[in-house]
C-alpha cells in the first residue's frame, strides 16, 4: 500500500471501527436469551413430588429441530438457562412418567416468561374410569348411485379421576369405538395425541393413554345398504351422559324403538331428524332405523356417467371436506407444539417405528378375533408392541 492509501485507510479507521461496533451491538441485540423455569406437579392425591424427573425442553422451526434436558430437583422444581429466543421457532416442555408423556407449549416472547406447571398422574388400568359426555351421529349424505350412507361421529371421551388411564393387557381394554358390518373408508381424528387407530373387526381401537379431563375422537365412514332401508345397531360401551342422532329430512324417515320418536331441528338453513337421549348405560345397545331411502333412477344413473364429476364421487367429497373442516378446527383450538399434551397425552418419535408397530398390534388383534393365536400369546407378545411402542422419543411433529 502506497502513503497516499495508507493515509485514506488511517482517515477512514474511525468511521469503519464505529461501524463495526455498531454491526456488533446490533447482531449482539438481536440475540435475545430466556430462562425457562417450572415444576412438575403429581396430581394425584397422596402422591410424592416429581423428584428426578428429567424434562425435556423443544425448539422446532420449519426446518430444524433441537431439544435440551435438566432434572428435576427434590421439590420437582426445573430450569433452563439462556434459552436463545427465536420468533418464528415453536418451544414446549415435556417429562414422562410411568410411560406416558405429558407436557405443554410454551412462548418465550415475552422478557418476563411465567413459570410453567406441568401436571402429571400416577396410572391405572381401570376401565369404569372412563366415560362419554357426548356422543353425536350425524349422517349427512346418501350416495343413491353407490347405494352408500355416510356417517361422522363425534364423541367426548372424559376421565374424571386423578389417575391416568394406562390399557392394561385384556384386548377390550384398549379405548374401542363400534362400526356397522362393512364400513369401509374410515378416516379418524382425536385429540389424544400421538394416539394410532386400529382397525379391527368389529370396528376399530386406540390404544392411547387417557389422562385426566375430556378428549374428543371424531370419525367418519360410510356402508353399503338395500332396498330401501337401513337398520344400525349403535353400541355405547361406556355410556353417555348424552347422545345424539341427526338425520336431513331428504335422506330418510329416522326412527328408533329403543331411543323413541325424533323430534326437529333447524341447523343452518336445514331441518334435520333429531334423536336425543341422556343417561345411557355402560354396555348399551340401540337400533336405529333410516327407511325411506333414496332410490337411483335409471336417468340418475346415465347423468351420474355423464357428468365430468361422477356422482358416486360427491358424496365421499362432501364428507371429506366436513371431515377436513371439523379437523381443521380441532387444530386449530388445539394450536401449538404439543397442543393436546397440555393436558397430558401420550406421545411417541419414529413415524415409521410406530406405523409398523401399531400395524403389528393390529395383525395381533385380528388373529385374536379369528382364532388364529392363543390368548397368552397375545397377551404377551401385545405387551412386548406396547413396551416398544412406550420407548420411541418424542416427535417434534404437531400431529
Amino acid at each position: 500500500m502506497n502513503k497516499s492509501g495508507w493515509m485514506r485507510f488511517v482517515a477512514l479507521l474511525p468511521a469503519v471501527l464505529f461501524a463495526a461496533g455498531t454491526l456488533t451491538a446490533t447482531a449482539q441485540e438481536a440475540v435475545q436469551l430466556r430462562d425457562v423455569t417450572g415444576t412438575i406437579v403429581n396430581d394425584t392425591a397422596n402422591s410424592l413430588p416429581a423428584f428426578g424427573l428429567t424434562v425435556t425442553l423443544h425448539r422446532q422451526t420449519e426446518n430444524t429441530y433441537e431439544e435440551s434436558t435438566t432434572t428435576t430437583d427434590t421439590k420437582g422444581n426445573f430450569r433452563f438457562e439462556n434459552i436463545p429466543l427465536d420468533p418464528q421457532a415453536l418451544y414446549g416442555v415435556t417429562v414422562r412418567y410411568q410411560g406416558v408423556v405429558y407436557g405443554t407449549d410454551i412462548d418465550l416472547r415475552p422478557e418476563s416468561i411465567p413459570a410453567v406447571t406441568v401436571n402429571i398422574y400416577e396410572t391405572s388400568d381401570d376401565q369404569s374410569l372412563l366415560s362419554v359426555s357426548n356422543s353425536s351421529l350425524l349422517i349427512p349424505q346418501v350416495d343413491k348411485i353407490a347405494r352408500d350412507v355416510y356417517a361422522l361421529v363425534i364423541v367426548n371421551v372424559g376421565n374424571s379421576s386423578d389417575r391416568t388411564y394406562v390399557p392394561g393387557a385384556e384386548p377390550m381394554n384398549l379405548l374401542r369405538f363400534g362400526l356397522p358390518p362393512g364400513a369401509k373408508g374410515l378416516q379418524i381424528d382425536t385429540s389424544l395425541v400421538g394416539a394410532d387407530a386400529i382397525q379391527v373387526d368389529r370396528g376399530f381401537a386406540v390404544p392411547a393413554n387417557i389422562p385426566p379431563g375430556e378428549h374428543e375422537v371424531m370419525f367418519a365412514y360410510h356402508f353399503g345398504y338395500e332396498g330401501e332401508s337401513v337398520t344400525l345397531d349403535k353400541s355405547y360401551l361406556y355410556g353417555a351422559k348424552n347422545a345424539r342422532i341427526l338425520v336431513p329430512y331428504e335422506i330418510g324417515d329416522l326412527s328408533s324403538a329403543d331411543f323413541g320418536v325424533p323430534g326437529d331441528v333447524k341447523i343452518g338453513d336445514k331441518h334435520y331428524q333429531l334423536i336425543e337421549v341422556s343417561d345411557i348405560d355402560r354396555q348399551s345397545r340401540a337400533k336405529l332405523e333410516i327407511s325411506s331411502l333414496p332410490q337411483a333412477t335409471l336417468w340418475d344413473r346415465t347423468q351420474a356417467t355423464a357428468s365430468d364429476i361422477p356422482y358416486e364421487l360427491a358424496a365421499p367429497a362432501l364428507l371429506g371436506l366436513l371431515m377436513v373442516s371439523l379437523i381443521a378446527i380441532a387444530i386449530a383450538r388445539r394450536g401449538g407444539l404439543f397442543g393436546g399434551l397440555a393436558s397430558g397425552s401420550s406421545a411417541s418419535e419414529g413415524d415409521n417405528d410406530r406405523a409398523t408397530i401399531v400395524e403389528q398390534i393390529a395383525d395381533l388383534e385380528r388373529a385374536l378375533d379369528e382364532g388364529k393365536i392363543r390368548e397368552a400369546d397375545y397377551f404377551a407378545k401385545r405387551q412386548a408392541l406396547l413396551d416398544r411402542l412406550a420407548t420411541l422419543p418424542l416427535s417434534p411433529s404437531t400431529d
